[in-house]
């Protein structure tokens, strides 16, 4: 449990210890991990206030940073399991999503969607070349970190978290954006292999 000094403590722990993912050493314990924006202009039109060195969403790791952000947030061909992916993809809109499984039957498939490869591989180097990233090693119990995300979130108020992220103005664009992605993975069922 995490009273305010300490939450503070973490948030500029993550603000001030940001590196490029060329940079980055992965840890491979449990934690908070920050993802920062490190390009000239954020691509999202509407959010001018995102600035070099601002953190754009949090997430957590309940047993392994390094698998959670090279295997899954880095790994070109996982937007389907990425929500960070997905959200970055929908706001770059120059990609075209597909279905995350052409087998799985269930609607996931779409609401879960990926991009065509090439779209995926784009996406990847976006990030590689303009975001950064940091991470807070964590001890504690699962539920403790699963509490300690929740505060995080609120009070850094990330523009691509949505869940537990009441504060955020940019929710309904991001979602409405993700929206769009989610209808063209369906009329685009074709393009799934």
């Amino acid at each position: 449990m995490q009273n305010e000094k300490e939450l503070d403590e973490i948030v500029k722990h993550l603000k001030a210890n940001l590196k490029t993912f060329h940079n980055s050493i992965f840890p491979t314990s449990a934690g908070i991990y920050a993802i920062g924006f490190d390009g000239n202009e954020f691509p999202l039109a509407s959010a001018t206030h995102i600035k070099k060195g601002d953190i754009i969403y949090l997430g957590k790791a309940e047993t392994d940073l390094k698998t959670r952000d090279i295997k899954t947030h880095l790994k070109t061909g996982r937007s389907g399991s990425s929500t960070l992916r997905r959200s970055l993809g929908a706001i770059l809109k120059e990609l075209t999503p597909i279905p995350r499984s052409c087998k799985e039957n269930s609607s996931k498939r779409f609401t879960n969607y990926k991009f065509t490869s090439d779209g995926e591989q784009k996406l990847t180097d976006w990030m590689k070349t303009n975001l950064s990233l940091s991470y807070w090693k964590w001890k504690g119990s699962i539920p403790d970190l699963r509490e300690m995300e929740v505060k995080i979130i609120k009070k850094v108020c990330p523009i691509l978290n949505i869940q537990n992220n009441p504060n955020n103005d940019w929710i309904s664009e991001v979602r409405d954006l993700r929206t769009v992605c989610r209808e063209s993975a369906e009329e685009n069922k074709n393009l799934c292999k």
